[in-house]
């Protein structure tokens, strides 16, 4: 048996927010045999974008049951039945969430619809709801309606029964009570996603955190090496392993330096704080062009940016010069006369030779100037989710890392829904940094910058 759920909230799932409408259809993998459909006061006013977007407003709500009064009839309905929704972690989790505030553990086997479409059903550009629905030729009466969503569900999970019933039973078997903590599965279940991953010993103790684009993949080479004694001796340590995928491999690479910091394990390097004594220059040579140089620090100058040793300054700046098409030999990273190798790349304009005026080439190298500087460091990374329906979110302020979190993907425009999906972490001196210098070698989807 299987209950197909959709909800609306107030925003994101973050404490605060709550669920205003809810409906839930029991399938028996032949057709609907029970259904259950409400709208719920969240006790707490709708957010005028959100109504925008559900058309619910607090007026709808105000005489509707709150939570804990139908709490018992999703308990019932939903009791022995799998729990199938469209991104099932958001609707899951919310209604869990729900229930943990009334002291009540609210558990069932669940799969999630867009990562069966993904399976069953491959070749669509987009898994949202709208997006698979109309490839199908399934009609939504009532899109971001609880009501309309879950029905347009229960016709996308018939496809999907109709196609591979195996690979549904086999997702719904392989969850665990709480989708908030790292996943334990056995090894041959490990995804082939980006995340965080965490290897634990016969006592449970926390021996080894790492990040990777391919979990499954960094796993098993842990599980084969050989190659150092300390290697062998992680290898035969290892008793569990936990995962927590993040989409983003920006957060998967916060995640894993805030928990190495934060809990020490065993096989991990902990960085030790090393004082910078390097830093990177500007100067404008007499053609006018802005150069930069790498010169040991002192108390009468003010560097761009400041490094541990010449190898990191080097090849940060090195990438810092790619990124904004700069000319490696007024960056001092090439020496000689005559064209740069990067100008026969042509990701160099030939300021090198005069073809690239000082105007057009200053106008990019304060580009550089801009993005390093924390005084800049008030942003919003937005990155990949775990799925199509969500974003990454990474909030700066006053250059400092205010956390992470997900949203939802049209809420993107929001500034403040953006903060609010923030989770507040525990920082460290390096976090900053470590963001700054993945954003100088890798890409993100986007970053908003703030006044």
């Amino acid at each position: 048996m299987y209950s197909i759920i959709d909800i609306e909230t107030t925003g994101g799932n973050q404490p605060g927010e709550k669920i205003t409408e809810i409906a839930i259809y029991v399938h028996n993998g032949i057709e609907i045999v029970n259904s259950f459909h409400t709208l719920i006061n969240p006790e707490r006013s709708i957010p005028y974008n959100i109504t925008r977007i559900t058309g619910i407003d607090d007026g709808m709500v105000k005489h509707a049951p709150k939570f804990y009064e139908v709490a018992k009839q999703i308990i019932e309905i939903t009791k022995n039945t799998i729990f199938v929704a469209h991104n099932v972690h958001f609707d899951y989790n919310f209604i869990k969430r729900e229930f943990k505030e009334l002291g009540f553990e609210y558990i069932r086997p669940f799969v999630c619809t867009v990562k069966l479409s993904r399976q069953i059903l491959p070749g669509h550009a987009s898994y949202s709801l709208g997006k698979i629905c109309d490839d199908l030729g399934i009609h939504i009466q009532g899109r971001h309606r609880a009501d309309g969503d879950a029905l347009a569900t229960v016709k996308l999970f018939e496809i999907l029964l109709a196609n591979n019933t195996q690979s549904i039973q086999n997702q719904a078997l392989s969850v665990v009570s709480d989708d908030n903590s790292p996943k334990q599965v056995p090894i041959d279940n490990l995804p082939e996603v980006v995340g965080v991953y965490y290897l634990k010993n016969m006592r449970n103790e926390l021996i080894y955190v790492g990040k990777s684009r391919n979990i499954k993949k960094r796993v098993n080479s842990h599980l084969s090496n050989a190659s150092t004694k300390k290697a062998i001796e992680l290898r035969q340590a290892i008793r569990t392993i936990t995962f927590e995928e993040t989409g983003s491999e920006i957060i998967a690479l916060l995640k894993e330096t805030i928990d190495i910091v934060k809990f020490k394990p065993l096989f991990n390097k902990v960085k030790k704080t090393q004082e910078s004594n390097i830093g990177l220059f500007t100067n404008v040579n007499k053609e006018g062009y802005i150069t930069f140089s790498i010169q040991p620090t002192s108390i009468f100058d003010t560097p761009i940016l400041k490094y541990v040793n010449t190898v990191e300054a080097t090849e940060e700046l090195f990438h810092l010069i790619n990124k904004f098409e700069l000319c490696p030999r007024l960056s001092g990273l090439q020496k000689g006369e005559g064209a740069c190798v990067n100008h026969g790349l042509k990701n160099c304009n030939g300021a090198c030779i005069g073809k690239e005026s000082a105007i057009a080439y200053n106008v990019k190298a304060n580009q550089l100037i801009t993005f390093t500087n924390p005084a800049e460091q008030n942003f919003i990374i937005i990155d990949k989710g775990r799925n199509d329906l969500e974003k990454a979110v990474i909030h700066i302020e006053n250059n400092t890392y205010m956390g992470h979190g997900y949203i939802a993907t049209h809420l993107l425009t929001d500034n403040q829904a953006l903060k609010a999906c923030v989770m507040p972490e525990t920082t460290n001196n390096d976090i900053i940094k470590t963001i700054k210098s993945f954003l100088t070698k890798h890409k993100v989807e986007q970053v908003i910058y703030l006044k």
